[in-house]
C-alpha cells in the first residue's frame, strides 16, 4: 500500500482538516497516513497527537513524495 500524504492547505485562510488524531483509530493502515508538520495546529492538535495514534509526521518536502496527497 502506498503512503497517503495530508498537505496543509495555503488557500485563503483555510483552517479545515481532513482528518483528527480521534478519526485515526478506526483506520486500519493507520501508520501509512504521513502528516505535515504543524498539520493539526489550526484546529487545535499537535504533532504528538498525530503520532500516538499511530501516524507519522514529516516534512512538506517529504509528505509531497507519498503516493496519494490530500489536501482539502
Amino acid at each position: 500500500m502506498e503512503k497517503m500524504g495530508f498537505l496543509i492547505s495555503h488557500k485563503n485562510s483555510e483552517g479545515h482538516r481532513a482528518l483528527l488524531p480521534k478519526d485515526l483509530a478506526a483506520i486500519r493502515n493507520v501508520g501509512q497516513l504521513v502528516f505535515e508538520q504543524g498539520y493539526g495546529e489550526a484546529v487545535g492538535h499537535a504533532d504528538a497527537e498525530y503520532l500516538a495514534a499511530g501516524a507519522q509526521v514529516a516534512p512538506r518536502s517529504d509528505v509531497l513524495d507519498c503516493g496519494m496527497l490530500v489536501d482539502v
